[in-house]
């Protein structure tokens, strides 16, 4: 072994990892598609990894070795998860990278060329690392698989297609309509939320018949594939995640949308409207918001938000489209009157909940903490009411629901700044750093950075029963870790 602590034993199909302190050795073994992990050596604790993904592999098996480890505690798994299964999947790197290229032969070409299609375009392997994709009636399928993303995209988010599409043909039956019409005129509200296979919920026998049979028409209403829609999936850009695509079968396009900004706006508009229907009223206007427009509106919500915000993360376009279906209102213009509509509507509202809050308290000081206040520039104590107020004002979160919490000592409320970006944190009666958000809740380096130097200057809060107001934590807890039964501001 060299000196070295892991040891990788060779064999004709697969190979070992072992060690010769406390990991526990995994076997894994190549099934042509899929490598299998075995971690107990009963067979019983077996997992499968697509052949292609080598990183993810080496995960696996670091975290198989490491299984032993896991104690009870949340901070001990905590320590394990981040800390030792990380350290070993660099130890493992290099000697099971040398394994994977010794078997590379021994995988057939079709089944790599797959599931490197698969994985370009959704960074997964969804079901093509799955035996059953590769039998012959499949064919069809997985040349569509390498030629199309779009056809990637639907062998990953199969699942929650087909049962979309099983959905719609009952929501659009004869029998259904019946059924619902007789329902209200006795009086019922029906709901189109209540279903359920019987049996297993969605197989993989189900999701490759849908997909050879006509993988485009998952992606429609009614299960029929029509013009616009092909038009977009034979073009479709890259960039797309899997599980925002599946929402193009909630709409029925009007043009052909290949424009990367352009096609993840009206997703996560779909996306949205799924869960509030007040949006909805909105949906003409995002089927033919084009990307200029929906750049500038990225732009006006960005300043109104205090959050930087940018047409290369999927991310952003999709926070940008719910902040503007929040608006309530009906709207006739284009996307950028949208959202000056809507930064208006969110800015009246807080200034609503401000006043109730004011009116409620007062503007009666906050209490101070058991240790002199930071002396750390960019950190600023929230001394009152209004300054609390005022802060979920700026920020757009509900920082003004903690302040009861802040007058009665409960918790410690401060706003941090650190290279032009900006944040709030919690801080409870015994020197946790409970959560420190962003503008809007949103992760930035201020979070980052005030996380670190509040836990630094809370250690010197004395030992005290924690307040009555929050569950304490479990003993040996990471201080830097949030509550259990917290919510964001």
């Amino acid at each position: 072994m060299d000196g070295f602590r892991f040891m990788v034993t060779p064999e004709p199909h697969g190979f070992t990892v072992s060690a010769t302190a406390d990991r526990a050795p995994v076997r894994v073994t190549l099934r042509q598609w899929a490598w299998e992990l075995e971690a107990s050596g009963d067979g019983r604790d077996t997992a499968m990894v697509g052949v292609v993904r080598t990183r993810h592999l080496v995960g696996a098996v670091a975290e198989g070795m490491c299984r032993n480890l896991f104690a009870d505690s949340r901070a001990g798994n905590v320590r394990v998860k981040y800390g030792t299964v990380p350290r070993t999947a660099r130890s493992i790197h290099h000697r099971v990278l040398a394994e994977v290229k010794r078997l590379a032969d021994l995988v057939p070409d079709e089944v790599i060329a797959t599931q490197k299609a698969v994985f370009a375009a959704t960074y997964s392997t969804g079901r093509a690392d799955e035996a059953g994709l590769y039998r012959r009636e499949y064919a069809m399928l997985r040349r569509d698989i390498r030629q199309y993303r779009a056809a990637a995209a639907a062998l990953v988010a199969g699942d929650s297609l087909v049962y979309a599409a099983a959905r719609n043909t009952v929501l659009g039956s004869p029998e259904y309509a019946a059924y619902r019409a007789v329902a209200e005129r006795s009086g019922f509200k029906v709901s189109d939320g209540l279903f359920a296979f019987d049996g297993p919920q969605v197989t993989a026998a189900m999701v490759l018949d849908r997909l050879a049979d006509d993988w485009r028409g998952v992606f429609s209403p009614d299960g029929r594939p029509y013009r616009t829609l092909d038009r977009t999936l034979m073009n479709l850009p890259g960039g797309i995640p899997a599980g925002m695509l599946r929402h193009l079968a909630d709409l029925r396009l009007e043009r052909p949308v290949t424009d990367r900004v352009e096609l993840l706006a009206l997703l996560g508009f779909s996306a949205h409207a799924c869960r509030h229907e007040r949006a909805q009223r909105h949906q003409r206007l995002f089927l033919h918001a084009r990307r200029p427009e929906i750049i500038r509106a990225m732009e006006l919500v960005s300043a109104a938000t205090h959050t930087p915000a940018s047409p290369r993360r999927s991310a952003d376009i999709i926070r940008t489209v719910a902040y503007l279906c929040d608006f309530p209102g009906d709207h006739r213009g284009n996307i950028s009157g949208l959202a000056r509509k809507s930064a208006r509507w969110h800015r009246d509202a807080a200034g609503r909940e401000a006043a109730a809050v004011l009116e409620r308290l007062g503007d009666r000081p906050a209490a101070l903490p058991p240790v002199p206040l930071p002396p750390i520039a960019g950190v600023t104590f929230l001394d009152s009411v209004g300054r609390i107020v005022d802060e979920g004002a700026v920020m757009g979160h509900c920082a003004a629901d903690y302040a009861q919490d802040a007058v009665t000592g409960n918790c410690y409320l401060f706003h941090l700044e650190h290279d032009g970006e900006m944040a709030t944190a919690e801080i409870s009666p015994d020197g946790l750093v409970v959560q420190v958000q962003g503008p809007h809740n949103q992760d930035n380096g201020a979070v980052r950075w005030g996380r670190r130097a509040l836990a630094r200057w809370a250690r010197d809060f004395p030992s005290c029963v924690p307040s009555p107001a929050r569950a304490p934590l479990p003993p040996g807890a990471d201080p830097w870790a949030p509550y259990p039964d917290d919510q964001p501001f």
